[in-house]
């Protein structure tokens, strides 16, 4: 054999060792969900609590940012894998934090939810995607001098921070967690802060590795 196809031969070895290389790291660092610190091989009931504030930048009477702050729960299931739902959430209680909402009012926007593990420059999100049912999110009713309005925003590449090695397991709305389009405020225009806190009552859950 040439020494021109021999170091061709090398360099085609050397490619392959690397695209093997790279594809068994990706999957080494990717993150799933847990159960007593193994691998879920069927999907296991979660509840989730916490607060979110939830803000329409221009859903206002006149046109102005308005956010509510919301506490609640969720119910729904992790594993297997990266793969997780939300299939229920309940908000107990509202109040307005900016801008003008008398009585505010929040709930859930086309659930279930299909959610599902993603890696991004090293940290762990929860992609919230469509069950079939419509692009998920929320909807607010606020007052407007005594006329009620309902503003629903939603969109389809919300992915919040997911914390791992944590039980419960925190679920962080931050800025990289995407913005929402709203039927008041326009095209991302609608955003969400805080943190859920999610566990299961089959045992310790947390995301790895």
């Amino acid at each position: 054999m040439s020494y021109a196809k021999k170091a061709r031969v090398w360099g085609l070895a050397l490619v392959a060792v690397f695209m093997f290389s790279s594809i068994a790291a990706a999957n080494a660092s990717a993150a799933e969900w847990l159960l007593n610190g193994s691998a879920i091989s069927t999907a296991v009931p979660t509840t989730g609590s916490g607060t979110l504030r939830l803000t329409d930048t221009k859903g206002g009477a006149f046109g102005g940012s308005v956010t509510v702050e919301c506490s609640g729960t969720t119910t729904g299931t992790a594993g297997p894998g990266k793969l997780d739902t939300t299939e229920k959430v309940t908000v107990s209680s509202c109040k307005t934090v900016e801008g003008v909402c008398e009585s505010p009012a929040a709930r859930a926007a086309n659930l279930p939810w299909k959610t599902e593990l993603v890696t991004e420059g090293g940290v762990a999100r929860d992609k919230i995607l469509s069950d079939g049912n419509g692009a998920p999110g929320y909807e607010v009713e606020c007052g407007f001098f005594g006329v009620r309005a309902t503003d629903t925003c939603t969109s389809e590449t919300g992915k919040p921070l997911v914390e791992k090695n944590k039980s419960p397991v925190p679920i962080v709305f931050d800025e990289a967690s995407g913005n929402a389009n709203c039927s008041r405020g326009g095209s991302e225009q609608g955003h969400v802060r805080g943190t859920v806190k999610v566990s299961s009552s089959k045992g310790t859950l947390t995301v790895g590795p």
